[in-house]
């Protein structure tokens, strides 16, 4: 074998490379404190492209908090590109100067890629190239960002006070994630998405008491192909012009307590009535799948004879996904699906049923 001695092959490698190894759990306190290591990292962290700042926690104050961002960006290399920008402030600690002052670099700098929690977005801004936005527990007016190159878009609690958010302004928009997002429609009777290039559609609502009893979702998504909603409450959707490429449909609705009292009998049928009319919103998928808690609300249907033909035409697949049960000796209760599976496929001759596990930690990632 030979011998290599003590050659520094990290330090060998291409700065691009060096950055992608670095990018992956490295934030930037640990990627300035690279300089120390020889001559060779001494200016490697000024043209570092992904800017992942630590999260504001309660052992660094405000002030020191604002400083090393402010000189890490007045010394890092400001011709060097910048990819993607993560800052994460705290609710009590919403600095309208780091937000503006994140928000300016990032339009100044081409970012393609800019996640940001716990902001107050005050002023216009312009962003040219900016392709992917996350927003989480932020107030911001859509009306004033100008956005026309964004394709993919995640908001989770975020407040817009303009309330006429459609989505129609985003015209290259292609992933759309809404997550927990009550406090946008609340107060709302119907809430709009108008997107005619949208390809994804992910709903992962809250818990019940942020439940929008009287919002009503229309979609307008011609080019749709993939839907999922993860909550404890069936929601009301409508299709304008339906879902003609609709590749796969997710549902996972474990129906709380508090939506709907299962002793009651009325509660009970008006919450089937909702989830009967849900999947007859997606019923061009090709791909069908649903967890064990959205078959067990179904499963309270002991007769579908009243709501044959089964809508779905299309499918090729019905998929069954269930958790595995998180401890040893756990049984998941035993409950009948046999003439669920039977009344879903029945219009869609060629289709074939599929069973998956999944363990907990899958499910906390939002790998379905």
């Amino acid at each position: 074998m030979e011998n290599f001695g003590n050659e520094d092959w990290i330090s060998a490698l291409p700065d691009e490379l060096i950055h992608r190894i670095l990018s992956f759990g490295v934030d930037l306190d640990g990627v300035v404190q690279t300089s120390v290591l020889s001559k060779r990292w001494v200016n490697l962290w000024s043209t570092f492209p992904y800017l992942n700042f630590k999260p504001l926690c309660s052992t660094l104050s405000d002030y020191k908090y604002r400083k090393f961002i402010t000189k890490f960006l007045t010394n890092r290399n400001q011709q060097s590109d910048t990819c993607s920008i993560n800052i994460s402030l705290s609710l009590a600690y919403q600095d309208e100067f780091v937000t503006t002052m994140m928000l300016y670099y990032a339009m100044c700098h081409g970012v393609q890629k800019f996640r940001i929690t716990s902001a107050n977005i005050k002023s216009k801004f312009n962003f040219p190239v900016l392709r992917n936005l996350s927003l989480h527990s932020c107030l911001v007016a859509f009306m004033d960002l100008s956005l026309p190159c964004l394709t993919t878009l995640h908001l989770a609690n975020v407040l817009n006070p303009g309330d006429n958010l459609s989505f129609k302004e985003f015209r290259c928009l292609k992933n759309l994630t809404l997550e927990g997002n009550s406090v946008l429609y609340y107060t709302m009777e119907v809430f709009r998405i108008d997107s005619p290039s949208l390809q994804t559609l992910t709903f992962l609502q809250g818990e019940y008491y942020m439940y929008p009893a009287l919002c009503k979702f229309v979609v307008s998504a011609p080019r749709l192909e993939y839907f999922k909603y993860f909550g404890c409450y069936v929601p009301v959707f409508s299709a304008e012009g339906g879902f003609p490429c609709l590749e796969e449909a997710v549902f996972y609705i474990n129906v709380d307590e508090y939506v709907c009292n299962w002793d009651d009998g009325n509660q009970v049928s008006e919450t089937i009535q909702k989830l009967m009319a849900l999947l007859r919103v997606f019923c061009q998928t090709n791909r069908l799948t649903l967890f064990l808690e959205t078959i067990q609300v179904l499963s309270k249907v002991l007769d579908f004879s009243k709501y044959r033909p089964s809508p779905f035409v299309n499918l090729w697949w019905l998929n069954l996904v269930e958790y595995m049960p998180p401890l040893l000796g756990f049984e998941n209760p035993i409950i009948p699906v046999n003439h669920v599976i039977n009344y879903l496929i029945s219009n869609s001759p060629g289709a074939r049923v599929s069973t998956k596990l999944l363990p907990m930690s899958v499910a906390d990632d939002d790998d379905t």
